[in-house]
């Protein structure tokens, strides 16, 4: 008769020994893109252009805006387009 086969690894129920009071915890920062496309770039001049700081107005002309962009979305884009040509707020 052949031998009955064993356990070839053993569980450990013995736990680490880790503290958690000493793990330090660090604050996420949101990411935060700093490059933008040339296409996008000239976009966002002309609707800058066309309707100044009123992105409600850039958010709804669909000629321009092609990728339906969100009045949100669109400051943050303007905010990031002024930020690397020099025209920072």
């Amino acid at each position: 008769m052949p031998p009955t086969p064993q356990c070839l690894f053993k569980v450990s129920t013995v736990h680490s020994s880790v503290e958690f009071d000493k793990i330090k915890t660090y604050k996420l920062r949101p990411y935060e893109v700093k490059s933008m496309s040339i296409s996008e770039q000239k976009i966002l001049s002309i609707l800058i252009k066309k309707h100044g700081d009123d992105y409600a107005k850039m958010a709804m002309d669909i000629k321009i805006n092609v990728h339906q962009k969100t009045p949100k979305q669109l400051k943050t884009r303007v905010r990031l387009y002024k930020k690397i040509q020099g025209m920072a707020e």
